[in-house]
């Protein structure tokens, strides 16, 4: 229980070793404590100098020997006060400078966060996420022939309908052989959607631009089932002004 206690004080086993062997000496050698410890000298020492820099040993010289001595266990309890002190005034003057801290920091510099995601629970996730926030407006870039079965059910049944529900609106570039069926309900899903050549300018993944710094590329085929979440207002501003340049070039 005593090893516990000491391990709890960011000591290693071994410190506690060498302290232990020491409070039960008092005042010795480093050879005396180092064969009441049952290690070497040389590691005796080294342990004995940590344990005088974290305060726990006190050292002095005797006809130019060194002897240690451990802090009584009442000394413990002031140690600790110290050192609880000291961090609160850490805390207190971090706490003083903090508006001018916050005042350099810029979040625009931070590397942008990706999330990564498998299967078809993953896509649901992503697309979930899409309209999580409930924006006015989302871009997306998709094709209709490639994405499996399953999805394209979900997508009618579950997604669009709770996509209209919160009346988010989508600009959609769409790379598809028949593309008739999904613009007679641009309406209704509340969508307007520009036709690309499927030859010409194949897409082979969905991206979706969404809640102000997010995009999201949906890799939704059978045989390649994941997709990733990029969160940086850099991307998401790009990819919406790419957006915007194709859609003033082709209307």
């Amino acid at each position: 229980m005593l090893e516990k206690v000491l391990k709890s004080l960011n000591l290693s086993e071994k410190e506690v070793g060498v302290y232990l062997s020491a409070l039960r000496l008092g005042s010795a050698k480093i050879s005396t404590i180092a064969k009441r410890s049952g290690m070497s000298r040389s590691t005796t020492y080294n342990l004995l100098q940590g344990l005088f820099k974290k305060g726990f040993m006190k050292r002095t010289d005797k006809a130019s020997v060194q002897y240690f001595s451990p802090v009584s266990p009442d000394e413990l309890i002031a140690l600790l006060e110290n050192k609880r002190e000291a961090l609160d005034n850490k805390i207190e003057t971090v706490k003083a400078y903090l508006p001018q801290l916050q005042a350099v920091f810029s979040p625009h510099e931070q590397m942008p966060k990706v999330s990564f995601f498998e299967g078809v629970n993953g896509i649901k996730h992503i697309y979930e996420d899409v309209i999580k926030k409930g924006d006015k407006e989302t871009f997306a870039a998709l094709s209709l022939d490639n994405a499996a079965p399953e999805i394209k059910r979900w997508m009618m049944k579950t997604f669009t309908p709770r996509k209209v529900k919160k009346n988010i609106f989508s600009k959609v570039l769409v790379s598809s052989k028949n593309t008739k069926p999904y613009e007679k309900l641009n309406k209704k899903h509340l969508r307007r959607s520009l036709v690309v050549s499927n030859k010409k300018y194949p897409f082979e993944v969905e991206i979706d631009v969404y809640d102000g710094n997010k995009t999201a590329f949906i890799s939704y085929d059978e045989s390649e089932m994941m997709g990733v979440i990029i969160e940086s207002p850099k991307i998401a501003n790009t990819l919406k002004s790419l957006f915007s340049c194709i859609w003033d070039k082709k209307l």
